[in-house]
């Protein structure tokens, strides 16, 4: 995608920047922003260490790339939106599934209306993924109601994956990735094989404002039809309509898109604050990667600062507007702890292996290394260890491969993600403030350790989670 300033696209860089400013008010923390206006990046930015060639954890933003895999393969022929989903599955189940659940379609599946009362479990001991949806009772009839079920949209990746014999990742990377060059993305998958249709994709800001702009151009990339035109305005229209939440969250759904409440807009949204946000109207998209918890009120700050400033042509240029843009977003970063580099306590805690008493975290156990080249701090994930860099007055980075301790990654728990990692530290008295980093993911750790004698008392605050993000543990210096 090519630049531009944002005068010349029509956008006031006051509104970009009062916009930057309320979500550092009201909704920490963005990690990252692209708006894209008639194809061209306007602005875009990132809260260091965050960076534009760091793919981020999407959660649910990644049902909307699903839902448009799905419009290729229809558009392949492959299956059909009314087609039964149980049929793609003959003999899938032991015993027969409930009346309600053989009649569940495609266009069921996208439109979260499966008739499921409880979303089914998207794993089970005894049951694949695509097993445990069929096997979980089916209230309703499909299609009379909406119930957000995020295993509805992984059988959509079933369907896929059976008719055109790819994994989920690899047909969409060959019709839409390669060719709107996102090169740099991962994708989980099901311990079965199978690519998470719901959750587990990772772009960058910069690859989401992409997506943006190819359902803005209704399938059109470059001048190239990909998509036809029909299916993304169906996707992207109302098809069905919630029946509680908060205001964009009740505004209607398609296939895999939430219908916005203003501004004639639709998204794709995940957990923590992910968002691909398209205003037809004003040929605009905004992209986001995030970490916060208030995702109403992410969505109106946009509303409220952003698109007021969107103006229908060319302004003249403001020198001094935006350099203080430019210059907001060249400061933006996470902070490291206040306090010393040193304290007596570091002949408590120097080279000490510290067993952990917690039911939650994900870490066993901790030791911190110092000395004058460098402090280390180890962590034991899974049995394996993690040994990162702590930089004082600022981050130092790491490298660990989140393979290695957790292959089957899951998104619904406290896992930690550790690719690349920047962690800062500092002393205050016996007390050792951590900032923890995973760039790609939502969570900062914001983790104390209040050392006296030979146990360690540890604060730890994930800052976002889908269950408990603080906690207060207790560990023992080990004596083996």
């Amino acid at each position: 995608m090519n630049y531009t300033t944002p005068a010349a696209a029509g956008i006031e860089p006051g509104g970009i920047l009062s916009m930057l400013k309320a979500f550092e008010e009201k909704c920490k923390y963005v990690h990252g922003f692209v708006i894209a206006r008639k194809g061209e990046i306007v602005s875009e930015g990132w809260r260091k260490p965050y960076g534009p060639h760091k793919p981020h954890m999407l959660f649910s933003l990644t049902k909307s790339f699903t839902s448009i895999a799905a419009g290729f393969a229809m558009q392949e022929g492959l299956f059909k939106l009314d087609d039964t989903a149980l049929n793609f599955f003959p003999n899938l189940l032991s015993n027969a599934p409930c009346e309600y659940a053989q009649k569940i379609t495609v266009r069921n599946l996208l439109t979260m209306a499966s008739g499921h009362e409880i979303e089914p479990p998207i794993e089970h001991d005894q049951y694949t993924a695509c097993e445990s949806f069929f096997a979980h009772f089916v209230k309703f009839e499909p299609g009379s109601r909406f119930n957000y079920n995020t295993a509805a949209t992984g059988v959509v990746a079933y369907i896929i994956e059976k008719t055109s014999g790819q994994g989920l990742d690899n047909f969409l990377k060959e019709r839409l990735f390669d060719k709107l060059g996102i090169t740099d993305f991962s994708w989980e998958h099901l311990k079965d094989g199978t690519c998470t249709g719901g959750y587990g994709l990772a772009l960058n800001a910069r690859d989401i404002a992409k997506f943006g702009v190819f359902l803005l151009n209704k399938g059109v990339w470059n001048g190239e039809r990909l998509l036809n035109e029909e299916y993304i305005t169906e996707a992207t229209r109302e098809q069905i309509r919630q029946e509680s939440g908060t205001l964009d969250w009740v505004s209607g759904y398609g296939y895999q898109f939430w219908i916005c409440s203003q501004y004639g807009a639709y998204r794709g949204d995940g957990a923590f604050g992910q968002l691909c946000v398209v205003f037809p109207a004003y040929d605009l998209v905004v992209a986001i990667n995030a970490g916060l918890v208030d995702m109403q009120g992410e969505m109106d700050v946009i509303f409220n600062t952003l698109l007021p400033a969107v103006k229908d042509s060319a302004l003249e240029e403001d020198p001094a507007a935006m350099s203080a843009l430019e210059d907001f977003i060249s400061e933006w970063g996470f902070s490291p702890p206040e306090g010393n580099k040193t304290s007596p306590a570091i002949e408590l805690a120097n080279g000490k292996v510290y067993d952990l008493v917690s039911a939650s975290l994900e870490f066993s156990s901790l030791k911190l290394a110092f000395d004058t080249n460098a402090t280390l701090l180890t962590l034991t994930v899974n049995d394996k260890e993690v040994t990162l860099r702590v930089g004082w007055g600022e981050f130092e980075r790491s490298n660990a491969d989140v393979g290695q301790f957790n292959q089957h990654y899951n998104t619904f728990g406290r896992s930690i993600i550790f690719t690349e990692v920047y962690t800062a530290g500092a002393w205050n008295g016996n007390e050792y403030s951590l900032l923890i980093i995973p760039v790609h993911a939502p969570y900062v750790l914001d983790i104390k350790l209040l050392f006296e004698g030979s146990f360690v008392r540890v604060i730890y605050d994930q800052r976002v989670s889908f269950w408990k993000s603080k906690e207060i543990c207790y560990g023992m210096a080990c004596t083996c």
